[in-house]
């Protein structure tokens, strides 16, 4: 069975690198990805209108977010060091 994430594209800054999520009471928007609800096909296919418009709201399978090349840190388990890059990463980056 498919669960979706479904980011209110209204409130969503790409600029900022702000992705903003339905909660799961359905009501509420959250920042934070362990926040976010989690919705099955059935009821994403139920209301596309509201959860997949493509104009204010768009589905996105949560597995796609496991697969992607990027990671998706909770706010809360960020450390200050993964901020920055060590020093052998400089080097090799300079390096280039």
């Amino acid at each position: 069975m498919n669960e979706y994430y479904v980011i209110d594209l209204a409130r969503t800054n790409v600029r900022k690198g702000i992705t903003v999520f339905i909660a799961a009471d359905m009501r509420s928007r959250t920042r934070f990805l362990e926040n976010a609800g989690r919705f099955s096909e059935a009821i994403i296919n139920a209301d596309l209108e509201r959860f997949d418009n493509g104009q204010t709201t768009r589905a996105m399978l949560t597995s796609a977010l496991r697969h992607s090349g990027k990671t998706i840190v909770p706010i809360k388990n960020l450390h200050m060091s993964r901020l920055f890059y060590t020093q052998d990463a400089i080097v090799r980056r300079q390096a280039r």
